[in-house]
């Protein structure tokens, strides 16, 4: 449980760090990397962002002489925390746009299948008329006559 008690959203994940010795390189990356698999933006929009965010905590690293990662998770928040607030103007349009590409996906390939249902049962229509034939009966002055053919 985290120390505020509060319940954890499903993507949102505890890392857990060795706190006895300084900050090392692979406890950076690891919460990198989760930054970077919790934020939802272009590749280019991504690695601009996580360069200058890995600066900022070497830098806020070197500069308070940070002992324990916990001191930089605390100073700049979780990695789903991070993702969340970096939703900004610019990611919205992305997004927008990738939503908008899925729901004209969809409703082209809607279309499709209504016309080929359409079509199936026009041809099976059309086929069952001309394997049993069609057969049609007038009545003229009382007397029942019969025509036979495909119409």
């Amino acid at each position: 449980m985290r120390k505020d008690d509060t319940v954890l959203k499903p993507t949102e994940k505890l890392l857990y760090f060795p706190s006895e010795a300084a900050v090392t390189e692979q406890e950076i990356d690891r919460y990198i990397k989760e930054i970077s698999n919790n934020l939802v933006c272009s590749s280019k929009i991504k690695e601009r962002f996580l360069k200058e965010f890995r600066s900022d905590v070497n830098e806020y690293i070197q500069i308070n002489r940070v002992q324990q990662f916990d001191d930089v998770i605390k100073h700049f928040g979780t990695p789903h925390k991070i993702a969340e607030e970096f939703i900004i103007p610019d990611n919205f349009k992305f997004i927008q746009k990738a939503i908008n590409l899925k729901k004209t996906i969809i409703i082209f390939s809607s279309i499709v299948l209504f016309s080929f249902i359409v079509y199936l049962v026009f041809s099976y229509i059309d086929g069952h008329k001309s394997t049993n034939g069609s057969h049609i009966v007038e009545i003229v002055d009382g007397t029942d006559v019969s025509v036979e053919g495909d119409f």
